[in-house]
């Protein structure tokens, strides 16, 4: 059974390997996780990017990061947010959405027009719209252990400290 500890590493150095515009998501099926430990952390209440998910908690960890994750039907996701919105909403938007160059279009657009209509407008549309890419690897189990799949297989392994991590460096 994988435990938080070793999701919120694994999330983490996905992430590390992947370059800053991919979002690094690790898709577990149920019956691999222990979903009562997440369901301890009540949901955040706060807005978010719909993905089609049932429910969603937030982690917060002690960089002032998040471990994000989304219950679907027979799984879940979950990624790392650089910034914990619960502590800086402002710069989550901004991290995780389009909302920074838009707001500059609308405001070139409303020196042009002399309308600040352009910018509300615009700025609102960069909002509900993600920044990164999403790439979901999908940690399963067969005969030799734990596997994580994106495209090419990736073996996962137990570390010396008891942790999953891929075995060696991704070719993505």
């Amino acid at each position: 059974m994988i435990q938080l500890g070793h999701l919120i590493y694994l999330a983490r150095e996905l992430q590390r390997l992947l370059p800053a515009h991919d979002l690094a998501i690790v898709r577990v099926r149920v019956t691999l996780i222990d979903v009562a430990e997440l369901l301890r952390y009540p949901p955040s209440g706060l807005p978010e990017i719909n993905v089609g998910q049932l429910g969603s908690r937030r982690i917060p960890l002690a960089d002032g990061s998040s471990l994000h994750v989304h219950f679907f039907r027979g799984y879940i996701e979950a990624h790392i947010d650089a910034t914990d919105p619960s502590r800086d909403p402002v710069a989550h938007v901004v991290e995780v959405t389009h909302v920074g160059l838009a707001a500059l279009a609308g405001a070139t657009v409303a020196a042009l027009t002399g309308s600040w209509l352009p910018i509300l407008l615009v700025t609102a549309l960069g909002a509900g719209a993600p920044s990164q890419r999403r790439r979901v690897f999908v940690l399963g189990r067969d005969a030799a252990g734990l596997t994580l799949h994106h495209g090419a297989e990736v073996p996962v392994r137990r570390n010396t400290r008891g942790r999953y991590a891929p075995v060696r460096r991704a070719p993505w």
